[in-house]
Order: C-alpha cells, then structure tokens, then sequence
C-alpha cells in the first residue's frame, strides 16, 4: 500500500525570529487553528535565526523561501505590524537587510507567489502607516492583486489600503487562552515564582516601553509604581516582553529605582512564562498590545498606556468595547479606577469567535484548493 501523501504546508512570513512575545505567538496559533484541517505551518522571517526559546517555531531566512517554494501549497503573511516600507531599525536585522526586512515578509511574498502560482492570504497583520501615492501604485496595489484573500486586524488598517474586499480580523493572539488554558500555564507560574524567590500573592503585570517614559522620567515613573503598589496591595510584575525593543533593560533601571518590593521578569524563559506571569496577576497596566491581549483571553482586567498612541491599540479596544482602557499617560493608567470582571471579558471574547472562525475557514479553504490545483 502506497504511503498517505504528505500533509499541505503553508509558509508563514513575519518577524518570528526577535525576541518580542506577540509576534512570537503568530506561528503558534496558526499551527493550532490549521492542524484541524490537515495543514502543516512553517516559519520564514527576514533573518531566520531562532530566538531560543523551545516554545516558538523556529523559523528560515525569507530569502530561502524562493527556493522552497514548491514546498507549499500557499504562503501566509503575518499577523504583525509589517505591512509598511520603513526600515527595519532592529538590531537584530543587519544594516544589509534593513530596507527591505519588513517589505520582504507581505510585497515580496506576493510576488513571488504570483511568480510561482502558489495562493498568496494575509493573517490579519497591521498596517501602520499610510502609504504615499507613489508605493501604493507600485508595490502595495500589485500585493494586493497578487492575494487571494487578504485580512488586516483593523479598520484603520483597511483604510490605508484602500483595496475592495478587505477583510477585518481581531488579532489572532487574541486565542492564546484556548490554545494554552490557564491551567496548562500553572506549573510555570509556580516556577516563575521561584525562580525569583517571590512568594504567591497578588500581582499586577506591568510592561514598559522606554519610548513610553514620560516626563517625570524613569524615577518618576517608579514613584508611581510604588504608589499603585501602596494604594492597591498588590506586588508589581516588571515584564520585559520585547527584548528586542530593549525592555528587559527598562525594566531593570525602574526596577532598581522602585522601593516597593517587586517581581523582575527580565528575563523570560519563553512566551509560556511570559503568559503565566500575566494570566497569573491580578491584572495588566502596560505599553504592550499584546499584554493587554494575553490578560483579556485570560480574563484580567487590563489597561493601555498609549505613548505613542497607535492605531493598533484603538482598533482591537474598539472591537471589545473596551475604549476606556487605553491612557495617554502612566499617573492615569496607575490611577485606582473600577475594573472589568472576568464576565465581561468573556462575553467579549466569544463575540470575537466568529470572525476568527470565517478566518481559518477561508486559510484552509483557500490552501487545500491550492493544493489540489498545484
């Protein structure tokens, strides 16, 4: 008896190898959702080093995608904040590569799946800027013919496209806590724990950007901390959740300014401690889309602080109905305020579900019939 023919892959492009938790979490939750319909994830990011951690999909340079390309039945752009032409400015990605990381992942995908005839599909990534009359003629509108379907996790996102047929999509990480239940992650939690000498109690995550300082400065800013702290009974989590933004040093130097007692997660050991620390707190106060995702899966109230405010963190509030959560300036987001229970949250989420459904659907529909026609 022949051998079964082998599962249909799809190669997945973003920015899976820098250590920065959502988009880590992309390939993960694309592997999950597509292993249902028989469908296999690969990874591809612009340098294709693996970050380490034993909880990620390694990923492959970009640039051996145009050799491989007879490995998929389709390529699936994102999700992310990679849909634009700046420059890179990672110190991850060398000066060789840095125009063109991020166009790479969505325009030169395209092409090359027009090149090649494999169906080309967007994973809601975002799209941050708009683009000037001159791009969109000449590589954002052929990208765009070159899709089979096309999906972006915003409203402001489709209107900087300006493309019929665009689909919206909440951001796919946003199904972490059915990918890893809260009680999967208690075992990390715990160890979390001790690996820090803290003892169980009440945590409040916390996620800081350096660009987010404001003007009382990285003093002023532990001030606050030790203030919320005081005023809430709660033990502040300081969580580096993009290294490659430099946030573990952030985290370090308002941590060593703080005189309340505090956890320091500097130094994660994966995307699943990450997780625990945040669905293991009471609730969420940081720069963080993705922080304030994780804590709404998993039922934590949560808050924003938009500085700069972004039109990714409007969006996917606006999907919620959770607009009041996002504050322009940390003395307001640390301010004591009533917070949303756990119902809310919950309610809110599963009004997500559909559009998140429809989503995979069409990625599986539209990969198996590209298989069938290859």
């Amino acid at each position: 008896m022949a051998p079964p023919p082998p599962a249909p892959a799809i190669a997945l492009t973003g920015t899976f190898d820098v250590r920065n938790y959502g988009d880590l979490l992309f390939p993960l939750i694309a592997a999950w959702r597509l292993a249902r319909h028989g469908i296999r994830v690969e990874a591809y990011s612009p340098v294709g080093t693996d970050t380490g951690w034993a909880d990620t999909i390694a990923p492959r340079p970009i640039a051996a995608l145009a050799e491989a390309w007879d490995r998929y039945a389709a390529f699936l752009i994102g999700g992310g904040n990679i849909i634009h032409l700046r420059s890179a400015s990672l110190p991850d990605y060398p000066e060789a590569i840095d125009r063109w990381a991020y166009p790479g992942l969505w325009a030169g995908a395209a092409r090359l799946g027009a090149l090649t005839g494999r169906a080309v599909l967007w994973n809601a990534p975002g799209v941050p800027h708009r683009f000037s009359d001159e791009a969109r003629a000449e590589i954002v509108a052929p990208a765009l013919a070159e899709s089979a379907y096309v999906s972006v996790r915003d409203r402001a996102s489709r209107s900087y496209l300006k493309h019929r047929g665009v689909a919206v999509v909440p951001d796919t990480a946003v199904e972490i806590a059915a990918m890893w239940p809260r009680e999967t992650l208690a075992g990390h939690w715990a160890a979390l724990l001790a690996r820090k000498r803290m003892a169980a109690g009440r945590y409040v995550a916390i996620h800081i950007k350096a660009r987010a300082i404001d003007a009382g400065g990285e003093a002023g800013l532990a001030a606050l901390l030790d203030g919320h702290a005081a005023a809430t009974g709660r033990t502040p989590l300081l969580v580096a959740i993009g290294q490659c933004h430099g946030d573990h040093l952030v985290a370090q130097r308002v941590g060593a300014a703080m005189a309340a007692p505090h956890l320091l997660l500097d130094d994660p050991l994966g995307l699943k401690e990450i997780a625990a620390a945040i669905a293991g707190a009471e609730a969420y106060i940081g720069c963080s889309l993705h922080g304030y995702i994780t804590a709404f899966a998993y039922g934590r109230p949560g808050r924003i602080v938009a500085r700069p405010r972004l039109i990714k963190q409007d969006g996917f509030l606006a999907q919620i109905g959770r607009e009041a959560d996002l504050f322009e300036r940390w003395a307001e987001a640390l301010a004591p305020r009533p917070e949303q229970d756990s119902g809310e949250s919950a309610a809110a989420l599963a009004g997500l579900a559909p559009a998140l459904d429809r989503h995979w659907r069409r990625i599986a529909r539209e990969t198996l019939g590209a298989r069938e026609r290859a």
